[in-house]
This record gives structure tokens, sequence and C-alpha cells, in this order.
């Protein structure tokens, strides 16, 4: 054999269980029979191609186009794979929209305990303009509007931007897409409210997400996150990933912080006060200002 022949190509496609693969897979081998070929399943319940299943093949002088189109008579998907088949906001748009498909209002209607407080500092600041990244569905937005206060969102499922519209009608402004590419206006706001969101990126992510938000707010004007603990029952827990990280809940990556964390990613944002408040899930509220 002239190893400089021999070759392998990695393939993605929308098999389903080991049975379809090996199925395809003996097809492929009867037509090619000195391939060897091997599947593996990728553990998500993401949409081909973020989901998919891993065909391998190994072999002299692999014909990529007959391969694929082998996989394809049998009526699957069939592509190479190739370096980065999902970005990271493509995996995420993928897994909000499924979740909301599937669970439509799956926290209710009535606002987070943090969304109470942080609209009680808002009147006492008199903030008139918020923005809301990753808004969801809206139900943290209606008690800003019960306040007199204007509300624009930002939001990756389309599916929860129209049970926003179901429920709260044009009441307020939601830009579809990921808070990774912020701004998607030139406005300014004199509130800003991060719900549940932080927590859920990686390091660069948060960064440029604390930065972005903070580009938005006008002089004086009040951020606020919150932000999961370590004191949570989950840390620790499911897949580690990287410091204090973890991936739980089906694909769910989580970041859990503490004061020395929040000082060090927030620190140069106007940080004023750390509070904490008890959802299902112990949280810090984080508070900053935009000082002159």
């Amino acid at each position: 054999m002239n190893n400089f022949n021999f070759m392998i190509e990695v393939f993605i496609t929308d098999i389903q269980n080991i049975s379809q693969a090996q199925a395809v897979s003996a097809i492929i081998q009867k037509e090619i029979p000195e391939f060897t070929i091997h599947y593996d399943f990728n553990e998500t319940a993401l949409q081909f191609p973020c989901g998919h299943t891993i065909l391998r093949v190994e072999g002299i002088r692999i014909n990529c186009d007959k391969i694929m189109e082998t996989v394809r008579s049998q009526g699957f998907k069939c592509e190479i794979l190739e370096d980065k088949i999902c970005s990271n906001k493509e995996v995420k748009k993928e897994f909000w929209e499924e979740a909301f498909k599937g669970n439509q209002e799956m926290w209710g209607l009535t606002p987070a305990k943090s969304t109470v407080l942080v609209n009680q500092l808002f009147v006492e600041n008199k903030v008139n303009s918020v923005l809301i990244p990753g808004i969801g569905y809206g139900r943290n937005a209606q008690i800003f509007i019960d306040n007199g206060m204007t509300v624009t969102g930002i939001e990756i499922s389309e599916t929860a931007i129209e049970l926003g519209k179901k429920h709260f009608g044009n009441q307020m402004t939601i830009y579809h897409g990921s808070v990774m590419d912020m701004p998607f206006d030139n406005n300014t706001y004199n509130g800003i409210y991060c719900y549940g969101l932080i927590y859920l990126q990686d390091k660069t992510e948060r960064e440029k997400l604390i930065q972005d938000c903070f580009n938005q707010l006008t002089e004086n004007g009040l951020m606020v996150f919150t932000a999961i603990t370590k004191d949570a029952h989950t840390y620790g827990k499911g897949t580690f990933i990287s410091k204090d990280r973890y991936e739980m809940f089906g694909g769910v990556q989580i970041y859990f912080y503490d004061i020395e964390s929040i000082t060090e990613e927030f620190g140069q944002f106007g940080l004023f006060e750390i509070s904490e408040v008890n959802e299902n899930y112990p949280f810090y509220l984080i508070k900053c200002r935009k000082f002159v």
C-alpha cells in the first residue's frame, strides 16, 4: 500500500441510531469494500448540522461525492465535516429555539424576584429607557413598562419573540439575534438589565457582553446582571468544562460566580453593589453605574 494515498474523511449525517448507521455502512462497504467505516453519535438534541452523527471513512483515494451520494440515497443528509460545524451562536440559537418550541412560556408570566428588586432601583433612579439582552418572551419586561419605562429587548429565539408579541403586543421593540452581535441600534439607555444570561457565556463572551452593555449605557446609567452563585446545589455537577464552569441540563453550560470573580469581571465598569437574592437558585444581583 502506498501510504501517501491513504486517506481519512469525516462526514456528518442525520442518522438517528446504531441500526441505521450499520445499514448505511454496510451499503457503502458493499459498493466500496476496501473502505473501513466507523460511526459515532453526537450527544445532543440539536438539529442537523449542529446535532449530527459522525461517519469516518478510511481508505485509498476516497471519493467524497460518492460517499455522500450513497448516504443521501438512503434518505439521510450527509456533508463533509468542516473545521467548525456550528459557531457557539448557532448552537445557542438552536438550543433556545427548541427549548421555547417545546416548553413555550416555561417560566410563566410573573416577573422574577430579581426583576422586582431591579424595578425598584430603576424607579428610584428615574430610569426611563431599559435594554434587556436575552429578553425571552418578555415576562421580565412588563413591570418596567407598567412603571412608564420604554423597553427594548434582544432575543435569539424567534419562537420566544412570537410568544412575547402574543402576550405583550407591540409594547416593546425586540431585536432578533445573539447578544454577541450587540449593538443592534445606536441608542443609549439609562437602564440595562441582564437576567439569567451572563453566566451562560464563556469568559470571552462574558467580557464582550459586559463591555457592550456598558457602551450603550448613558452617563450615570445603571446596569444590573443576575449571576448564579457557587452556593447553588448544582455547582460542581455535570461535565467539567473549565474552572467554575460545567455543562448540565442537556447542553447548558453554566459559570458559577463568587465575589472574587464578580469583582474581577465587573470592577472596571462602575461596580457599586453586590447583593444576594434567592430565586430557584441563589443569585447575585450585580449593580454597576456609569459614573461621569
